[in-house]
C-alpha cells in the first residue's frame, strides 16, 4: 500500500469511528442526507466478541460515487474497545476518478466530527 493511502485509510478509519460514536448509535433509522444515504442493520457477532449483551452492526454509507461499509461492536451502549478491532472499515469502493479512499475521505472531511 503507498503511503499516502496508508495515511488516508488510517485518517478514514479515525473519522469512521468518530462518526459512528458522536451519530450512528443504534438503534438507527436510515436516512437520506445531500446525496448520502445511510443505514445500520444489527448483524452476527464474530469471534471474540463478549456473547452477552454485545452488539454488531454493519452500516452501508453510500455517496454519488462511493460505496463504504463499516461494522462496529457496541457493548452496554458504547463501541467496545479496542475499536482498531471493533470498530472498522471493511469495504470501499468508488466509481469516480478518485480512490475509494480519497473519496470517503472527502465526504468524512466535511462533517464536524
Amino acid at each position: 500500500m503507498k503511503a499516502n493511502i496508508a495515511a488516508i485509510y488510517i485518517a478514514n478509519q479515525i473519522a469512521v469511528q468518530k462518526l459512528i460514536r458522536q451519530y450512528l448509535v443504534p438503534p438507527f433509522e436510515p436516512f437520506v442526507e445531500d446525496d448520502v444515504s445511510i443505514k445500520a442493520e444489527q448483524t452476527w457477532n464474530r469471534y471474540g466478541v463478549p456473547s452477552h449483551g454485545a452488539e454488531t452492526w454493519r452500516y452501508e454509507i453510500t455517496g454519488t460515487d462511493w460505496h463504504m461499509v463499516a461494522r462496529a461492536v457496541f457493548y452496554e451502549g458504547e463501541l467496545l474497545e479496542p475499536l482498531a478491532v471493533h470498530c472498522v472499515i471493511e469495504e470501499c469502493k468508488s466509481s469516480g476518478i478518485e480512490t475509494p479512499e480519497q473519496a470517503l475521505n472527502t465526504w468524512l472531511k466535511s462533517l464536524d466530527l
